[in-house]
């Protein structure tokens, strides 16, 4: 090949070369052996925003964090020493505005036609974006970590055969083990018969892509039986793969035996709630009968309706105490149903012609608590036992009504009847017995309000406030 050719060829091979050089997509530098820059592409002048001019007036390290430049040096005394045709490393260039650039660089050593060292030639691929991303995806992790290790309860994710692939301290501190020592154990090392049946029937729902709650009992690594309360959410690659579960839980035995316990002080209570108030009851129905022995003593006709009007009180408050033994709840009753039972016990004791008075019941279901059942079960008591002996004298026929509904939360009770009735300015002089035990009650037992009415017999109407 002749000298014309051959420059011409050089001179071709030169021109691909700044080409290639020039239009490369990533960053390519020269750098001579004492470290100076030769030459710089326009990717790498565009990577840290600098020109041509600026980034070939100075030396390499002017450009690389003084934390990466001995790195350098040492990448290049290897290649010197032919340890490696070239070396790949990580460093910081310095951006126009003094932010980090992070690249990843791979220089090699390129020798002149005498074999001898010659220059530096080194790509740059501009990571910084790449290097953002992983200290966000460490950041992310390093708190969903933090999350998972300050969570009280334990957290630990199973694989599709039960074994432990993550495990927060908690978890560890529930079943008795170091942290560490659970990843890769199986769940069922803490299970006994009982326990894996419950846990292979929840995997069988989780299998089909529902989440579960549930009470396991577990052995822990010391051998103590525990119960957890556990909600599990199954894991899945695609729709219809189960590949494991998500499992919170917490130890929940103490909480058990507390309820058991409660419990059991709550049966206590009604036992002997019950027994109390079967011998309140007892004691009533003997005060009632010492009254009507008292009765068969006596003469005077006052004195026999004192004793019979007292009797009566005490039986009504006697039927609710045996009402409540009869019934599940020691501290309230249906007061409706008692009502009406109390409106009949009291039509046959006291009515003289029950074919000449008729009595109807109109009654709603009305839980009362024992105290204001007691005083309202007196109220109707007097009401009541005043209508059927007065309202009908003589051959006089009639009704007497009791009523009891509700409006939201306020209780109404009304005793009613259609005969002869009474002056209402009266009755509420009146100083009986009867009459001052119906205010009591009313004003300081139920915190109510009553109202009469006589403009067709009589009507008395109780409210107050549930």
């Amino acid at each position: 090949m002749d000298v014309d050719s051959t420059s011409i060829l050089l001179a071709e091979t030169e021109r691909k070369f700044r080409l290639a050089f020039e239009n490369s997509p990533i960053g390519i530098i020269l750098t001579s052996l004492e470290g100076h820059l030769r030459m710089a592409n326009k990717a790498f002048c565009r990577m840290l925003d600098r020109s041509t001019v600026e980034v070939t007036s100075v030396d390499f390290v002017d450009l690389i964090r003084a934390e990466d430049v001995e790195i350098s040096r040492e990448m290049a005394r290897r290649l010197l020493k032919s340890e490696s045709p070239s070396c790949d490393y990580r460093v910081r260039y310095i951006h126009r505005d003094g932010r980090d650039v992070w690249a990843d660089v791979s220089t090699a050593l390129v020798r002149d036609a005498l074999d001898e060292p010659d220059f530096f030639i080194s790509h740059i691929t501009d990571i910084s974006e790449k290097k953002r991303q992983e200290e966000e995806l460490r950041d992310t992790r390093n708190r969903y970590v933090a999350l998972l290790n300050s969570i009280g309860e334990g957290f630990c994710y199973v694989d599709e055969q039960e074994i432990v692939r993550v495990a927060n301290p908690s978890c560890g501190h529930v079943l008795g083990l170091p942290q560490d020592r659970l990843i890769g154990m199986s769940f069922f090392r803490f299970l006994d018969a009982e326990g894996r049946a419950v846990v292979e029937a929840e995997n069988r729902r989780r299998a089909r892509g529902e989440s579960s709650e549930y009470t396991l009992p577990i052995i822990r690594a010391d051998g103590n039986r525990r119960l957890l309360r556990v909600n599990a959410a199954p894991l899945a690659a695609t729709p219809g793969d189960y590949i494991g579960a998500s499992v919170i839980f917490r130890d929940i035995t103490e909480e058990v035996r507390a309820s058991e316990a409660l419990n059991e002080l709550v049966r206590r209570k009604e036992t002997l709630m019950r027994e109390l108030q079967h011998r309140v009851k007892n004691s009533l129905s003997i005060a009632s009968s010492l009254i009507g022995i008292a009765m068969g003593e006596l003469s005077d006709a006052k004195a026999l309706g004192v004793l019979e009007d007292t009797r009566s009180r005490i039986n009504s408050m006697g039927s609710i105490y045996e009402r409540l033994y009869l019934t599940e709840s020691v501290e309230s009753l249906d007061f409706g149903t008692y009502l009406e039972g109390l409106a009949k016990s009291i039509f046959e004791a006291f009515s003289p012609d029950p074919a000449r008075i008729a009595l109807d019941v109109e009654v709603e279901h009305v839980e009362l608590d024992t105290k204001r059942a007691i005083a309202l079960g007196l109220i109707v008591n007097e009401l009541f036992t005043n209508a059927v002996k007065y309202a009908f004298p003589g051959d006089r026929s009639g009704t007497v009504r009791v009523g009891l509904e509700r409006a939201a939360d306020i209780v109404k009770v009304e005793v009613s009847d259609d005969g002869i009735g009474i002056d209402p300015a009266l009755a509420k002089r009146s100083t009986s017995m009867g009459m001052s035990l119906i205010k009591f009650l009313v004003e300081k037992e139920l915190a109510g309000s009553m109202h009469m009415d006589a403009r067709a017999g009589t009507s008395v109407s109780v409210e107050f406030k549930l």
